[in-house]
């Protein structure tokens, strides 16, 4: 059980996440939260089962789009300056997450979100044949 802990958070510590914050004139993001930072992928199916949950919070009221185009997801809010986003999604490799405004096209945010793969420890095969020395 401490093994496979310790191979977790190692795994959490070789895939770091990313993330860039990209300075806007007219609007400043006051928070961001995109997560999760990474997800960890079993052997059995090479995929990860996420929650993705985008919250942002601006100066002033501002429509923007969510979108990742390695799942070609693209979803557009109204004008707020409070913005929240959540889907559930099936991920095999790293994504990239970006916020745009939406009528200037401009990219307020953007985060990577890793995928790690489950790596345990090769064990050998034990066998108890009841020998009694």
């Amino acid at each position: 059980m401490m093994q496979r802990l310790l191979t977790l958070i190692s795994l959490a510590s070789l895939f770091a996440y990313s993330q860039t914050s990209i300075a806007n004139d007219d609007v400043e993001i006051v928070t961001a939260n995109i997560s999760p930072d990474m997800c960890v992928a079993s052997n059995e199916t090479q995929t990860c089962n996420i929650t993705l949950a985008v919250n942002l919070t601006f100066t002033e009221p501002e429509a923007v789009c969510v979108v990742i185009k390695q799942l070609d997801i693209v979803y557009c809010g109204n004008e707020s300056v409070q913005f929240v986003y959540s889907r559930q999604l099936l991920v095999k490799e790293a994504l990239e997450v970006a916020i745009y405004n939406k009528s200037q096209s401009q990219v307020l945010y953007r985060k990577v979100l890793n995928v790690g793969q489950y790596q345990p420890n090769k064990t050998r095969n034990r066998r108890h044949l009841g020998w009694i020395l």
